[in-house]
């Protein structure tokens, strides 16, 4: 038996509310608080009134930091990770993302793309906008920045993704990794909106070893960038 699932969710919550309500009632019976002037009784309850709202309002939100809480809530907690991403734009053939889920922003979806000679060519870092339940597909909007050699930025833009969860595959043939379709519409307004394909590939454990201190990151030096790439290329090409 699941100790958390859709139904038992409603029950939780109940059970935290009513453990802050006891926690109230306790301090409203202290012998301190019972010694104080009728003012001063009336002051305290307001602010432990007050304080206690802002924690029951603040209950889901924390409950939604908890990752297993987070995929009964929201299907498509299931592309949280790191990506690998081979884009249909010539000048930036590879990208390596990142969703995760921010307590204050949501749902977020940032990237680092790089050139053939693995150098940083852009970036780019989105949030949600809307997520289809009934088509699995979802839209994702944000910010672009084109990058020179040096690293510096010299243009930005904004970007539109639209993921195709509903097509989401963990194939034997592709060794346990899973692969995402997509489309990217670039939104420069310095060059023609361009749109272009892109696979994502899920990251695995095993394929950060390559880099020295195996840190998880979507920022990696040329060498690194080349390692990393290099070894999911031969992984999803030789399967």
């Amino acid at each position: 038996m699941k100790l958390f699932n859709r139904e038992n969710l409603g029950e939780i919550y109940t059970a935290i509310t009513a453990g802050s309500v006891v926690a109230f009632y306790n301090i409203a019976n202290t012998s301190i608080f019972m010694n104080l002037q009728p003012t001063h009784r009336i002051a305290t309850s307001v602010v432990v009134a007050i304080l206690l709202l802002i924690s029951l309002a603040l209950i889901p939100f924390i409950l939604l930091n908890v990752k297993l809480i987070r995929s009964l809530v929201y299907p498509h907690s299931k592309l949280e990770g790191y990506w690998f991403q081979e884009v249909a734009f010539a000048e930036r053939p590879y990208s390596i993302s990142r969703i995760y889920w921010s307590l204050f922003r949501g749902w977020q979806y940032e990237g680092i793309a790089y050139g053939d000679d693995f150098v940083r060519t852009a970036s780019w870092n989105s949030r949600s906008i809307y997520y289809d339940k009934i088509k699995n597909f979802w839209s994702l909007k944000g910010r672009s920045q084109r990058h020179e050699p040096s690293g510096n930025v010299y243009r930005e833009g904004n970007v539109m993704t639209i993921l195709y969860s509903g097509l989401l595959t963990h194939p034997q043939s592709f060794e346990g990794r899973q692969r995402l379709p997509g489309r990217i519409f670039d939104l420069d307004f310095e060059d023609e909106p361009a749109a272009a394909k892109v696979m994502l590939y899920k990251v695995l454990k095993e394929d950060w070893i390559t880099l020295k201190n195996n840190k998880e990151r979507i920022f990696m030096r040329p060498n690194e960038a080349k390692s990393l790439i290099k070894v999911i290329l031969k992984s999803i090409k030789t399967t």
